[in-house]
């Protein structure tokens, strides 16, 4: 068993504080979710950790992607510009994720006008999201699979 020592533990915390976790989403759906539409993300793996996430625009999708953006900006659900790609959109608090089941699926109605936003399926996990704040201007930043860390400093400014 490896000891840690008061000093390092605190460094350890101190580090954990300075740092932003970000996950990265296809538009359009990080577009949904700076606009406030969308606030439950699905995934197929949930995350222990709660607490601030930044929500980071990929910087490419694909055909089904791009034809459900043409799709909701001719129901003018998204604006009909460009949308970003490759950068940091907002900040959001992650503050539960749960596993859903057919019970949940049935049972629980606050995602219910996000369903189209989301793979609702037994199985994969709901991250509910509250308190957005968007930057001021995107920042640019590269993004990557699963739930990465980011130095909070980079963000000084833009909330």
């Amino acid at each position: 068993m490896v000891e840690v020592t008061p000093h390092e533990l605190r460094e350890a915390e101190k580090r954990e504080r300075d740092v932003l976790r970000v996950l990265t989403l296809t538009q359009p759906w990080a577009t949904l979710m700076l606009l406030g539409l969308k606030t439950i993300e699905t995934r197929s793996w949930g995350v222990k950790y709660r607490g601030p996430v930044a929500i980071h625009a990929a910087k490419g999708w694909n055909r089904d992607a791009e034809v459900f953006a043409v799709e909701l900006m001719q129901r003018k659900v998204l604006p009909t510009r460009e949308l970003p790609f490759g950068q940091v959109l907002c900040v959001v608090q992650l503050h539960d994720v749960v596993e859903m089941t057919q019970e949940y699926i049935t049972h629980e109605v606050h995602w219910m006008a996000e369903k189209e936003y989301g793979d609702y399926r037994p199985g994969r996990f709901a991250w509910l999201t509250r308190n957005l704040r968007p930057l001021k201007q995107p920042l640019d930043w590269k993004g990557g699979q699963g739930l990465r860390k980011m130095k909070l400093e980079a963000l000084d400014g833009l909330l």
